[in-house]
């Protein structure tokens, strides 16, 4: 029988089980990590919501529409403050021909968002569970805001509670090239 020296078998052991680790991470890494966010100039990832009548619904079904995402969390009290701002932005939304959509993390076993939402809001309400679209997008703040244009690119992203001035001037720049501010990300199209 064959021995080995007992340093090279400790190495090798160690080996594999290095070798096993780092399968077994790369593979939780692709399972449950999201890719990188989308860069502006690309789609949104697409990913099913659902409303607060449990029908499912997706972006694609605004495009040749710009579209104005918002994204809240219930339990944020700059959301609940953005919720007046975009009651305000309803009249404004139609001059620009721009769909609003309000994005609410839901957790499970929590009441449902959509009511949290508050009902009085003139736009529809979908529910993104547990955060997954969020996390896709790769912000954790809210309240953010996302503009797509007609064809469904990311154009312009803005986080943080938006004043009806801001999110006003954050729409026009579809309409019309411009240079924009440092807290802005904007593409020109």
């Amino acid at each position: 029988m064959m021995r080995y020296p007992r340093k090279s078998v400790s190495l090798a052991v160690l080996l594999l089980l290095i070798a096993g680790t780092a399968s077994g991470l790369l593979w939780l890494q692709a399972a449950y990590l999201p890719g990188a966010p989308p860069q502006l100039g690309q789609p949104l990832p697409s990913l099913t919501l659902t409303d607060g009548e449990e029908t499912q619904v997706g972006f694609e079904r605004f495009l040749g529409r710009k579209l104005l995402a918002v994204f809240v969390d219930p339990e944020c009290g700059f959301c609940r403050a953005q919720y007046q701002v975009l009651r305000e932005f309803h009249q404004e939304a139609s001059a620009y021909s721009l769909a609003v959509v309000v994005v609410v993390r839901q957790d499970p076993g929590a009441p449902v968002a959509a009511d949290q939402a508050d009902s009085t809001l003139p736009f529809p309400v979908w529910i993104d569970a547990h955060g997954q679209l969020r996390r896709k997008l790769g912000t954790s703040r809210v309240p953010a805001l996302f503009l797509l244009d007609e064809d469904g690119i990311l154009r312009t992203r803005q986080v943080g509670y938006q004043a009806l001035d801001d999110i006003v001037a954050f729409v026009r720049h579809l309409d019309r090239p411009q240079s924009v501010r440092a807290s802005n990300e904007t593409v020109t199209p």
